[in-house]
């Protein structure tokens, strides 16, 4: 009976100590196994050209991995990228420093589309499109097309700015590549950091803010012509 009782006794404090899983490997192995991102802003390749795309800073800025880098970089409306960069390999090579420099707060990601227009309350209502606010049409300083204008040539010189900065040319001529670039049918293109977006046309000389303005200026103007 005493035999017995022993064999079904508590195991000795050493054995239990054994079945206790090491909670910091757990952790250690977790962080380990975590992909590595860049940030990236996709790129416009394609159309007619979007300045405000690019000075507006209308694209999402996403944390992807090094597959979704590969297939944006061989995308089928991809090829200005392709051209500079020569290998996915390179541009690779250029996003993981750019990361590292990111990380390591000393490249800024830019903030050109706040730059500031000098805009009043007025011109800073019709901007945002505020149909309570009665405008004269005779006043240049109310017009649409002018205001976007305006802030647009404030985005355009604070994006300049960015991609000037000593961090930016350093790296973009280490890896050879151009912050803007023309097709070879004269396309215009510039750098956003991450991908190349299309500002201009060739076969209207013009971009996609530019063709806007001018069918606001039919709209607003048609009925005095």
């Amino acid at each position: 009976m005493a035999e017995q009782g022993m064999l079904t006794g508590a195991l000795p404090p050493e054995d239990q100590t054994e079945r206790i899983l090491p909670v910091g490997d757990v952790g250690a192995s977790q962080e380990e196994t975590s992909p590595q991102t860049f940030t990236f802003v996709a790129g416009i390749e394609t159309g007619s050209g979007s300045q405000d795309y690019l000075y507006g800073q209308e694209g999402e800025v996403q944390q992807l991995t090094v597959d979704q880098l590969r297939d944006y970089y061989e995308g089928d409306d991809v090829n200005r990228l392709q051209e500079q960069f020569g290998t996915f390999d390179n541009y690779l090579s250029y996003m993981t420093e750019r990361e590292s420099l990111i990380q390591s707060g000393d490249y800024d990601v830019g903030s050109w589309a706040d730059a500031d227009a000098g805009f009043s309350e007025d011109q800073e209502m019709i901007l945002e499109g505020d149909a309570d606010l009665t405008i004269d049409a005779s006043d240049s300083n109310q017009n649409l097309e002018n205001i976007r204008r305006q802030q647009t040539g404030a985005q355009s010189g604070a994006y300049n700015n960015w991609v000037n900065s000593d961090v930016n040319q350093q790296l973009l001529q280490r890896y050879g590549i151009g912050a803007d670039i023309y097709s070879d049918s004269g396309d215009r293109f510039r750098w956003n950091g991450s991908a190349y977006v299309k500002v201009e046309d060739a076969s209207t000389g013009v971009g996609q803010y530019a063709l806007a303005g001018q069918g606001i200026r039919a709209i607003c103007f048609g009925n005095f012509i």
